[in-house]
């Protein structure tokens, strides 16, 4: 178990907290409140307040604990906050909820390492509260320097949302009333913005699909803890480089419990030895570590043999007969491993190639492609992807997840201007990537289209825009 130490944070400036905890907005909002062993100046060295955000940070060796004064006795309330940082590594960084005065209560923080992490203090004899892990575990939804953390509460019941993904739906008994907080590592800097706090609960939507063709140069959505090197994006390719002698896996979560994969993948180079292709994970996670197991369905770079990669394994063997017309021949392939009960059906190109038992007490917390090395020279193994959906169907017509900051924020009528960028249909799926050419509106079937411009492009709109055509 992580050891924290805690100290509160004495005399923060004004800080607007919505909705209906707060009306009456002063610089005694916060908890005034130290400790023997800790100067406030120490821990306050900036706190600047812009619109609904406040700037803070910690200069104490110690995590810090912003208390509101307001005691919530609602036992249902949704809290809600924007948080940003520069630092490039930290391990507690979020809100807390039900907070007593002795520091009892819940915390709810992220790291640097996309890793979320749910824990109460509880006082003992001497009042002392003790850190006591919930839950914990990697998520593809978190990002390194800007979140939005989100806990509703609804008696018993709580729900972790970051950014807009549940990451933990659970009951704990200990606490049903108290304040709110902010949470901030020692020796960083962090600015909270739009808290909200409501009666209003928030109810966990199961994620049952999701797609990235990787047409904006973003990997939002998918979790690095895996990779051997950071991935990259070209040409609106994803390339995934396996280690010398360990697996590169990139996964997005999604507690998919029946599901099936479709990817478009190619051999990018590297050994001829090694394999590529697409995975289930399992995230088992133990005390303080986390571990995965992976149930893979892939391709030698030759593009001749398949192999499964059964969990608990290390070792695969290839397919006894050579397919090159089936699996491409080492180009593009297009890899369906498709659930039907109590089998997993694995595709290539349209050609069934081998059936799998699914597994007994394996959990699929996520699913992504992986990179295999082996023992010829060079080791490593690149490959690219183009497309990736996962679902709990054999439908991947999924809303594509648009990065942010792209968000869905104007609806109008579409004069006949021209516009610049990529075109999506109101699933996310991609009509057309417009990168040396324009189009007048007028010219696409009646629907809505949702318009990206390009980063390296003339904006000639904002950012985004959803144009409705007649």
């Amino acid at each position: 178990m992580r050891a924290v130490w805690l100290i509160i944070c004495a005399s923060l400036p004004m800080v607007t907290l919505a909705a209906e905890i707060d009306t009456n907005f002063s610089v005694n909002t916060w908890n005034s409140r130290t400790t023997a062993r800790l100067d406030v100046q120490e821990v306050i060295d900036s706190a600047v307040i812009d619109s609904n955000a406040v700037t803070v940070r910690n200069r104490s060796d110690s995590l810090g604990i912003l208390k509101h004064r307001k005691e919530v006795a609602d036992q249902s309330f949704t809290y809600s906050v924007d948080i940003k940082t520069p630092n490039s590594s930290y391990l507690w960084l979020g809100i807390s909820f039900c907070l007593k005065s002795n520091l009892e209560g819940y915390y709810f923080t992220v790291d640097t390492n996309q890793t979320w992490m749910l824990f109460k203090y509880i006082a003992d004899s001497t009042d002392n509260p003790q850190s006591v892990i919930i839950d914990a575990g990697p998520h593809s939804f978190v990002n390194s320097f800007t979140n939005t953390l989100k806990v509703s509460k609804d008696g018993d019941d709580i729900s972790l949302f970051v950014n807009g993904r549940v990451v933990f739906s659970g009951s704990d008994p200990d606490f049903d009333s108290g304040s709110v907080g902010l949470v901030i590592h020692h020796s960083i800097r962090a600015t909270f913005s739009n808290i909200s706090w409501t009666t209003h609960t928030t109810s966990p939507r199961k994620v049952t699909c999701f797609t990235s063709d990787f047409v904006q140069d973003s990997l939002k959505g998918w979790y690095l803890g895996y990779t051997q090197e950071t991935p990259s994006i070209i040409d609106s390719n994803l390339v995934l480089t396996s280690g010398d002698s360990l697996r590169s896996i990139l996964v997005t979560s999604g507690d998919f419990d029946s599901s099936s994969i479709k990817a478009q993948v190619a051999f990018s180079g590297g050994s001829f030895g090694g394999a590529y292709g697409v995975t289930f994970i399992d995230i088992v996670r133990g005390g303080d570590s986390t571990s995965y197991r992976n149930y893979a369905f892939v391709l030698n770079p030759q593009g001749e043999h398949y192999g499964v990669i059964k969990p608990d394994s290390t070792r695969f063997n290839w397919s006894p007969g050579s397919y090159p017309e089936i699996l491409g021949n080492g180009e593009i392939n297009t890899i369906v491993v498709k659930r039907d009960n109590d089998k997993y059906h694995f595709m290539v190109n349209g050609v069934a190639i081998v059936d799998a038992n699914v597994q007994e007490g394996f959990d699929i917390d996520g699913a992504g492609i992986i990179a295999l090395p082996d023992t010829t020279f060079p080791r490593y193994v690149t490959m690219e992807c183009s497309w990736f959906a996962v679902s709990q169907s054999d439908s991947f017509e999924c809303p594509v997840h648009l990065p942010v900051p792209y968000k869905l924020q104007i609806s109008r009528t579409a004069p006949s201007r021209r516009y610049y960028g990529i075109v999506f249909d109101p699933l996310g799926r991609k009509i057309s990537s417009l990168k040396n050419s324009r189009f007048r509106a007028q010219k696409l079937p009646s629907g809505t289209f949702i318009i990206v411009s390009e980063n390296n492009k003339k904006r000639v709109v904002p950012d985004l825009q959803k144009i409705r055509v007649k």
